[in-house]
């Protein structure tokens, strides 16, 4: 019984232990390098577009998470019956 306690806490604990979000300023500075990277030259019109799109795809990227946390949550939440069942 201890045992399990204990590894249920240390299960849970490290849950918590995601670290840190990322700040704006990584965040930017990811796209940057990331459209450096591919071979954008700064202050063109291509780059700028590149950090655009850099930042509709983190956009994204959240929204299916959020989505996909959404449809997890009904999926297990049994069928809706009306009335009785049987």
């Amino acid at each position: 019984m201890e045992r399990t306690l204990v590894i249920l806490t240390a299960l849970a604990l490290g849950g918590c232990a995601a670290g840190p979000a990322e700040t704006p300023e990584q965040m930017a500075l990811r796209h940057e390098v990331d459209c450096t990277q591919v071979g954008f030259e700064k202050d063109s019109q291509s780059y700028r577009l590149c950090l655009l799109l850099q930042a509709q795809n983190d956009q994204l990227a959240t929204m299916e998470q959020r989505l996909n946390r959404i449809e997890s949550q009904t999926i297990y939440a049994g069928p809706r019956y009306p009335g009785r069942w049987y």
